[in-house]
């Protein structure tokens, strides 16, 4: 079984390969035609060196395919699924082949080489998944036979594994239950009890065994996996997880103990920080390269045509770990009695706030004003994603008044965040929009993935353009 699924992923992972390679030499080719682009005729097709961006795009292609579960269980991944995460990847190639353009500076590499290899790429992926999916079925139908499953648990979490395995064209031909519960043995599809495990695997000819037990009870599942490995059944168990955080764990070993480790979220693992971080100086880089060098001394230019005073507004906030430290923004308040903008008495932001400036209105309705605190990326201080911070004065009341809102300082703090664009934006007396905003970044750190950051990202873009109701 295990030979078989590392067969399909290396399927899909062999066709999404050459899809790039493919959407390469048509996107080169075409670009250095001089029927497209009259002065490229002077670039030879090596001159591109096809081979180092392939390389280096392929790579791209398998880590953040990694990190988004493009090839996981390929077999019971819905099609709106499976479409999101390649869209995202495609989104991914787009980020590195634009840096790659304006690092390299290669002439011949052009916006019309993008367009037509991003073209191309998107249907060569979609037409490559498609065909693998009609090779998969074709090939289990003529010459594999479904897997025959049976699900130990009759109760809410197995008919819901039962649902998902008959909703799916997955392989998977589920043949009954296997319950001791009274109230469920009148149902047609329990096969018989705990008991009965071992006859029903020879009878149906059982191949793989879904254990969906609400309480686990150890002696119980010890049995079920003897009885199991006896007749060469596989094993598959569906944790119940009414327990939120008990989700994010992995398996360790203390001497020649196992332990179970559980994390309060994917980003305590070293390789996933290290990726967040790398996401982040890229990020920052080419928006400096290409955006902040010009556009930041424009805004500062207004700033003290029509906002005379500092340019710059410091706080002290809470970062990761608790400790503070100063974050950036341009201010877009007015001064009072002669004092610095981070010596005035903290006084939530209202609507029609009158110390806003007319300016710092503007600012703040497009939050251009949150644009240097890139440099608190750059400092290590913060993340371009995660929650964002508090004032050092409201996150010490916050802690002694809010659930879980200590969880927030296991990651840095975030330019924008989960809850920022759904709606928890601004600060806020109400007591129960706070809690809301804590547990809606809680569950970003819970359910952290690079996609999601990358989503986050895309949804805020839009705000800018689109504007936010909280922004004020």
């Amino acid at each position: 079984m295990r030979t078989r699924v590392h067969l399909i992923y290396l399927l899909y992972l062999s066709f999404d390969l050459i899809a790039i390679l493919l959407a390469l030499l048509i996107s080169a080719i075409f670009s250095i035609s001089p029927y497209v682009i009259p002065y490229s005729n002077h670039y030879t097709f090596a001159s591109l060196e096809i081979q180092n961006i392939y390389l280096l795009l392929a790579i791209v292609w398998y880590f953040s395919a990694r990190s988004t579960g493009l090839y996981d269980n390929p077999r019971s991944k819905l099609y709106s699924i499976d479409t999101y995460n390649i869209l995202k990847n495609i989104f991914f190639q787009s980020v590195c082949l634009m840096l790659l353009f304006f690092i390299i500076k290669e002439r011949a590499l052009t916006r019309t080489f993008m367009i037509v290899y991003f073209t191309i790429v998107t249907i060569f992926i979609f037409l490559g998944k498609i065909s693998v999916r009609l090779i998969l079925r074709i090939f289990r139908e003529k010459f594999i036979d479904a897997s025959r499953v049976v699900i130990i648990g009759a109760n809410e979490l197995g008919r819901n594994v039962y649902e998902k395995l008959c909703n799916n064209s997955v392989g998977y031909n589920v043949i009954g239950f296997i319950d001791d519960n009274p109230e469920t043995m009148k149902d047609k599809n329990i096969l018989g009890t705990f008991s009965n495990l071992e006859t029903i695997i020879a009878q149906e000819s059982i191949e793989i065994a879904f254990v969906a037990l609400a309480k686990i009870d150890m002696e119980t599942i010890e049995n079920i996996i003897e009885i199991c490995r006896k007749h060469i059944v596989e094993v598959k168990i569906i944790p119940d997880v009414a327990s939120y955080y008990l989700r994010n764990f992995k398996y360790s070993f203390l001497a020649d103990i196992p332990v179970v480790s559980v994390s309060i979220d994917k980003l305590t693992e070293p390789y996933w920080r290290v990726v967040k971080r790398i996401f982040d100086i890229c990020i920052t880089l080419f928006l400096t390269i290409i955006i902040f060098s010009w556009f930041i001394p424009v805004i500062i230019i207004l700033q003290k045509i029509f906002n005379p005073g500092p340019i710059y507004y410091k706080s002290e906030r809470w970062g990761k770990g608790g400790k503070p430290f100063v974050i950036y923004k341009f201010r877009t308040m007015q001064l009072y009695d002669g004092k610095k903008p981070n010596e005035q008495k903290i006084v939530l932001t209202e609507i029609n706030d009158p110390r806003i400036t007319k300016f710092g209105k503007i600012l703040r309705k497009t939050s251009l004003d949150e644009l240097p605190q890139f440099y608190n990326v750059l400092k290590r201080e913060m993340s371009i994603v995660g929650p964002r911070p508090f004032d050092s004065n409201e996150a010490i009341m916050m802690k002694q008044i809010l659930e879980n809102y200590m969880i927030r300082y296991y990651v840095k703090p975030g330019i924008t965040g989960w809850a920022q664009i759904n709606g928890y934006r601004g600060g806020t007396r109400d007591l129960e929009k706070m809690q809301k905003r804590i547990d809606t970044d809680n569950w970003y750190m819970h359910n952290w993935t690079f996609g999601l950051d990358v989503q986050i990202i895309f949804y805020t873009i839009i705000k800018l353009f689109t504007g936010d109701i909280n922004a004020y």
